[in-house]
């Protein structure tokens, strides 16, 4: 099976491109909204990723998003197809009997390579262990590492 690599790759627009005191004001901000309850579990998709970490939340700018579970599975990048197969069958892919499956292991962002999903793999199967709370506490706190670089 060939990947299906998740296009999103923007070229101009990468976190590498953003400034880093702008970085910081992100992570501020929405560390402020999840501390105030603005940010929902609608942020976590099956997939592994947390969108309330990511550049593209609710931007003015194109590209923006608003995050995979608050438009079922059609994040500004296209259609997610591990979203439409989790959909109504289990809460995220690290509790399905097939995990990890093609689909999974061959769907990722071009930008973060094949390499982004063992650590989507991991962050779930942290996620069956331990609930959706500290999975987006991780997720966040390794957003807050990877910034810092």
């Amino acid at each position: 099976m060939a990947p299906t690599n998740v296009g999103y790759e923007v070229g101009w627009l990468d976190r590498n491109s953003i400034p880093t005191h702008q970085k910081r004001i992100i992570v501020e901000l929405k560390s402020f909204a999840a501390e105030a309850g603005c940010l929902s579990e609608k942020l976590v998709a099956p997939c592994g990723t947390y969108c309330g970490t990511c550049i593209f939340l609710n931007r003015k700018e194109k590209p923006n998003c608003s995050g995979c579970g608050n438009q079922n599975g059609h994040p500004f990048w296209g259609e997610c197809k591990l979203h439409d197969c989790a959909t109504g069958r289990v809460e995220h892919c690290g509790i399905c009997e097939d995990f990890p499956c093609d689909l999974f292991v061959n769907q990722f962002d071009p930008a973060h390579g094949q390499k982004s999903v063992f650590t989507r793999a991991g962050l779930l199967a942290y996620r069956r262990r331990v609930g959706t709370q500290k999975f987006i506490e991780m997720s966040e706190k390794l957003d807050k590492d990877e910034q810092g670089k």
